[in-house]
């Protein structure tokens, strides 16, 4: 049996199985924060010397060079040679192997912080203690969807005079990977005989950002070759402006904002019957130009690489893995694969076609049976495969929905009910709904990370996000602000603070909502039917029973279309003129992020450039008009009325990461912009709805440029 030792020293992905004898549950972060302390100060400290610039450079196992797997720099990693058979271009994002792809990539960082866990434990004086600590490790996992505290406001239609929108749940990113320093204990250091392992000591919190090397780093020229103009020094998210900050203000108001698409996007992933497919549930790659289903796990995951980094490093695949968050991130995905797997344990890859000819098919289709390069395993052929990788128990590893509930339909009303309640189109008849006991957020106040001896209280929404020297930990501790209490000092209850407005120095905040009134053509246009509203559709079906009618803007683009990362963003009313205001314009009504490689950088994106790869989402803009509906401009989810609105006042823009400028619909190569709406049942004491049916409505975009037919 090969050892955990062994397995880094040869650079093979083992997973846990075997190092705890048991499962463990993968967690949320502040889940493992709260319940396992030492374990995650243990994690910390780990990390920290995973990321040493002096060291994560030359370890084949080591930080820079795992997080490079997944694009720069551009050379094979400990000597295996991608299936491309250019240098690295490892990550298969846009076919069907992207899910199982990222499982062992996932398992080997865990592992490699897991074995470097057991060597800290082991110099502390307590060391038995502190060894039993690690097996409670896994890999966290960033929930986007679970609130981290109370009341919030953001940029939104339902203020239409100051072009603003609240909510009773704050669902910003986790406290402990946005705060600059945390407190840790660490071992015994002879070279520091004051330093006690029982105080508390601040060291830079390796979950905040990645420092590169200064040496045997990424190469300028391959820099330069992705047109990167973010920092090149550490990693940074939602740097609109290129200042080489994180802007945590900006990442907190987009989350918030695009919220509530993207439950409806995941609960339609988990629900609706065309997702039961894993050819399509998996991966954005559209293998028929005629299909009508739009929308995939890659998508949802995309959408948070672009929310996340934007031109930051998340937002970019070359250089994305080096950003702390992104394990996390991924660790998620994997989560909402696994589950979805329990869910439909018998989709999985599509029966090898065996071709009519004996020209084989260029290139050939992925199979279950690949190896999923660079990662070794102690299988007979040497590498992981997506047969092999399937199950996550083959890691060591599970996730708490699955051992509950076990699979089945069990598994997927929990899974829905677990955050239906936080959709306004889940949630009609009740606008307060009652947070589930699970997804309350959790008090951290107490946790020891955040018991910092110094520093006072600053102003959070104003502060610059600083990177703290390696070499010198700043003697003034940074410690939480008051507009960040109420994540940190979370009840069960709803707090009664006042409402935190994430967005107070967002430029053009404050400006009115303007939409336009339909014309009579368009208003013709729609009426098909008398608009009765959706009631009479009611007849016959049990008392209390609601009708779940939701909207989308479904896309089909070239993933090459602008030979980099690229993010289209939709509209339903006026929005700026300024590229760099999209993301949190009031009227933004979601957006589809293209996440991918400039052909100079990864030869899998080449080969899809070549073949005209067409790539597809479907974005939920239910939410947006729920809020017309709200305050009166919109009368209803009805097609009648949408439709012609819609028609008035829906616009789109495609912006290149690397280009900051809005490229003319027209010359975005393959896009098509569409609308369509589904209608399900949902019946009382079910949370799960009853799926009937799927509507384009062509007239909407035809005509337009990027749209149907043009």
């Amino acid at each position: 049996m090969t050892s955990l030792d062994e397995a880094q020293k040869k650079g093979i992905v083992l997973g846990l199985k075997d190092a705890t004898v048991q499962l463990r549950e993968r967690l949320d972060v502040d889940e493992l924060l709260s319940r396992y302390p030492k374990t995650f100060n243990l994690f910390l400290l780990a990390l920290t010397e995973l990321q040493d610039e002096t060291k994560s450079n030359n370890d084949k196992m080591g930080w820079f060079q795992i997080a490079g797997i997944h694009g720069l720099p551009l050379k094979d990693w400990d000597g295996v040679t991608a299936s491309s058979g250019g240098k690295g271009s490892y990550c298969p994002h846009g076919t069907i192997l992207f899910p199982t792809w990222h499982r062992p990539y996932l398992a080997m960082m865990e592992q490699t912080i897991y074995h470097k866990m057991l060597t800290i434990a082991a110099k502390f004086k307590d060391s038995d203690s502190w060894t039993q600590e690690v097996k409670n490790f896994r890999l966290p996992f960033w929930d986007y969807l679970r609130p981290r505290g109370g009341n919030t406001r953001f940029p939104g239609v339902k203020d239409t005079e100051y072009g603003t929108t609240g909510y009773g749940w704050d669902f910003s990113v986790p406290y402990i990977l946005e705060v600059e320093q945390v407190m840790v204990f660490m071992p015994y250091d002879k070279s520091k005989p004051d330093r006690k392992e029982t105080e508390l000591q601040p060291i830079n919190n390796p979950l905040f950002t990645f420092v590169f090397p200064k040496s045997n780093g990424l190469d300028d020229k391959d820099l330069d070759r992705i047109k990167f103009q973010a920092s090149r020094i550490n990693t940074v998210r939602q740097d609109q402006n290129f200042s080489g900050k994180s802007n945590h203000q900006v990442l907190n108001t987009v989350l918030a904002q695009r919220r509530e698409s993207e439950v409806e996007t995941l609960l339609n992933l988990l629900y609706l019957p065309q997702y039961k497919d894993y050819a399509i549930f998996s991966n954005k790659a559209v293998v028929d130009k005629k299909a009508t289903v739009f929308g995939s796990l890659e998508g949802l995951h995309d959408d948070y690489h672009g929310l996340t980094g934007a031109n930051g490093h998340m937002g970019r695949v070359p250089v994305a893995a080096f950003d702390p968050i992104f394990w996390l991130h991924h660790c998620n995905i994997d989560r909402i694969a696994a589950i979805w797997q329990a869910i439909n344990p018998k989709s999985w890859f599509p029966d090898p076609v065996v071709p009519k000819k004996s020209i084989p098919e260029v290139p050939p289709k992925p199979t279950e049976t690949d190896p999923l390069l660079p990662f070794r395993s102690v299988n007979e052929d040497g590498f992981w495969s997506s047969k092999t990788a399937r199950k996550v128990e083959n890691f060591g590893y599970t996730y708490t929905e699955i051992q509950k509930y076990k699979g089945g339909a069990d598994l997927q009303t929990a899974f829905v009910s677990k955050y239906a309640w936080s959709s306004q189109a889940y949630n009609r008849k009740n606008l307060n709904p009652i947070i589930p006991e699970e997804m309350k957020p959790l008090p951290l106040k107490d946790s020891p990370v955040f018991q910092y001896t110094q520093g006072t209280l600053d102003s959070r929404l104003s502060r610059e996000i600083q990177v703290v020297s390696k070499q010198e930990i700043s003697k003034t501790i940074v410690a939480p602000t008051p507009a960040i209490q109420h994540r940190l000092l979370a009840t069960p209850e709803l707090p009664d603070s006042q409402t935190v407005l994430n967005v107070a120095a967002i430029e053009g905040l404050n400006a009115p909502v303007t939409v336009k009134d339909p014309s009579p053509t368009d208003t013709e246009i729609s009426q098909g039917a008398p608009n009765q509203g959706d009631k009479h559709l009611l007849s016959g079906k049990l008392p209390g029973t609601d009708i779940l009618r939701q909207w989308y803007v479904d896309t089909k683009v070239e993933k090459a279309a602008f030979n980099g990362a690229f993010t289209i963003f939709y509209f339903i009313g006026d929005f700026p003129s300024d590229p760099a205001l999209y993301a949190t314009a009031p009227t933004n009504a979601g957006t589809n992020h293209i996440f991918t490689a400039p052909a100079e950088a990864c030869d899998n994106c080449g080969q899809q450039a070549e073949q005209g790869l067409l790539v597809s989402d479907s974005t939920p803009i239910s939410p947006i008009l729920l809020d017309y509906v709200s305050n009166g401009v919109l009368q209803s989810l009805y097609p009648g009325d949408v439709v012609p609105f819609l028609r008035s006042n829906l616009h789109w823009r495609a912006v290149g990461v690397a280009e900051r400028q809005p490229a003319r619909s027209e010359e975005v190569k393959g896009l098509e912009v569409a609308i369509s709406a589904s209608v399900a049942w949902l019946y009382p004491e079910n949370p799960v709805p009853e799926f009937v049916g799927v509507q384009a409505y062509p007239e909407v975009t035809a005509g337009r440029a990027g749209g149907v037919g043009a």
